[in-house]
C-alpha cells in the first residue's frame, strides 16, 4: 500500500489536521473491528488494511508536519505560516522540543515526560473514546508524562492519579507487614493519607501555566504582553440562614478579596471582612491549575460577582452567586513556567513531598 492509496482508504487528505483524521480512522476500524462486526473474514481483512492505512499516514505526517511539505532546501517554494495558530501554540514548541517526547512503541502514544516525578502512572482512554466498546477505562500505556489536556481526558487522569496513589499506600502496607498496628482504624486512616497524597500527585503530573493556556484563551492581552484569564466559579447555599444573607447581600459587579488558601480551596470575603466561604470552580480542570498558581502567586487576582440567581420561588429558598476569577499572569512568568525544565525543579521538590508523606503513613500505621 502506497500513501496515496491510504489516504484514499480512510477518506481523508494530507491537508487534514491530526484530530480529524484520528476520528476517521476510528470510525472506520470500529465499523470493521472483529469484535464490533460480524466477525467474517472481508471485516478481519479491512481492519488490517484501515490499521496499515493509518500507521502509513502517522509516520508520513511525523515526517512532514502540516505545512512543510515540499518546501526542501532546493524546492524554490517560499515557507509559510499557518495564521491559525494561537500564542500558546508557539510557546508549546518553543519550549517542548521534539526530545522531550517519549513515544511507548506498542501503544502509540506520546506524551512530554517529567523525570523528576516520584512515579510512574498508567495513561488510560475513557470508555466512550475507545474503538472497541467496553465499560471500563483501557490502558494505553506507562510512564512520567506530563497532563496534557488535548491528549488525556481529565477522567481518565483523574482515575490514574487515584489508582496510583492507593498502589503506592498499598506498597507501605506491605512493607510493614507483620508491623501493622491492629489498634487504629486502618481504613480512615489510609483516606486521610489517600486525599494528600492525591493532591500532591496532581501538582506533580499538572503544569498549571502550560495547561491553563491549552485549555483557556486570554481575554485580554495588554501592552506589555500581560494576559488576563476568567475562571467562572459560584458560592451557593440552600435554605435561610446566616450564610444565604451574606450572599443575598451581594450585588452584580461586587470585588470579593481572597481570604484563605487550604486544603486545596480558595476562601473569600467581601471588603469588609465578612467571610463568604469557599469558590467553587466550575471547571473541575481548572481546580487542579488555579490552586498551584495562586499558591506560588504566579499571578494577580480580581474576584467580581458576575451573576446572581435567586430562586425563592418554593422552599427550600436557593441562591447561586456566578464569580468571575481573574487571573493577571505577566508575560515573564508564562514564559519562564511553561519551560519544562522550570517545571522539573519544581517536581524535584513536589516528589520529596510525596516521601515525606509516604513515610508519615508508614509510622502511622505501625506499631
Amino acid at each position: 500500500m502506497n500513501l496515496n492509496e491510504a489516504y484514499k482508504l480512510l477518506g481523508v487528505s494530507e491537508n487534514d489536521t491530526n484530530k480529524v483524521i484520528k476520528t476517521k480512522y476510528r470510525e472506520l476500524i470500529f465499523k470493521h473491528h472483529p469484535d464490533s462486526s460480524d466477525n467474517d473474514e472481508a471485516s478481519i481483512k479491512k481492519a488490517q488494511l484501515i490499521n496499515e492505512a493509518f500507521d502509513l499516514i502517522k509516520k508520513d505526517k511525523k515526517k512532514h508536519p502540516r505545512g512543510t511539505r515540499g518546501y526542501g532546501a532546493n524546492s524554490g517554494a517560499r515557507k509559510t505560516y499557518s495564521t491559525d495558530k494561537d500564542f500558546s501554540n508557539f510557546y508549546e514548541y518553543d519550549y517542548y522540543s521534539e526530545a522531550d517526547e517519549k513515544k511507548d512503541e506498542s501503544h502509540h502514544f506520546r506524551g512530554k515526560t517529567i523525570n523528576n516525578a516520584y512515579t510512574s502512572r498508567d495513561i488510560f482512554e475513557s470508555p466512550k473514546d475507545s474503538v472497541i466498546r467496553t465499560d471500563g477505562f483501557i490502558k494505553l500505556a506507562r510512564g512520567k508524562f506530563l497532563w496534557e489536556p488535548d491528549k488525556e481526558d481529565f477522567e481518565c487522569f483523574i482515575h490514574s492519579i487515584i489508582l496510583e496513589s492507593d498502589s503506592l499506600l498499598k506498597d507501605v502496607e506491605l512493607a510493614v507487614g507483620d508491623r501493622l498496628n491492629e489498634d487504629i482504624n486502618l481504613e480512615s486512616t489510609r483516606n486521610f493519607f489517600r486525599m494528600r497524597l492525591f493532591h500532591l500527585l496532581a501538582k506533580d503530573y499538572v503544569n498549571p501555566i502550560f495547561s491553563l493556556r491549552k485549555i483557556l484563551k486570554a481575554n485580554q492581552k495588554d501592552e506589555n504582553g500581560d494576559r488576563i484569564y476568567e475562571i467562572k466559579a459560584n458560592l451557593a447555599t440552600v435554605g435561610v440562614d446566616d450564610y444565604y444573607k451574606r450572599l443575598y447581600s451581594l450585588r452584580l459587579g461586587d470585588n470579593l478579596y481572597p481570604s484563605k488558601l487550604k486544603n486545596n480551596r480558595l476562601q473569600v470575603e467581601t471588603n469588609t471582612g465578612v467571610t463568604l466561604g469557599n469558590l467553587t470552580i466550575e471547571d473541575d480542570r481548572m481546580l487542579y491549575i488555579v490552586i498551584p498558581i495562586l499558591e506560588r502567586k504566579l499571578a494577580r487576582v480580581k474576584i467580581v460577582v458576575r451573576d446572581i440567581n435567586n430562586n425563592r420561588a418554593k422552599r427550600p429558598y436557593r441562591i447561586n452567586v456566578g464569580i468571575s476569577l481573574f487571573l493577571k499572569i505577566e508575560k515573564e512568568v508564562l514564559e519562564e513556567e511553561i519551560k519544562l525544565s522550570k517545571f522539573e525543579e519544581l517536581s524535584k521538590e513536589i516528589s520529596e513531598e510525596i516521601g515525606t508523606v509516604l513515610k508519615e503513613y508508614e509510622e502511622a500505621i505501625k506499631e
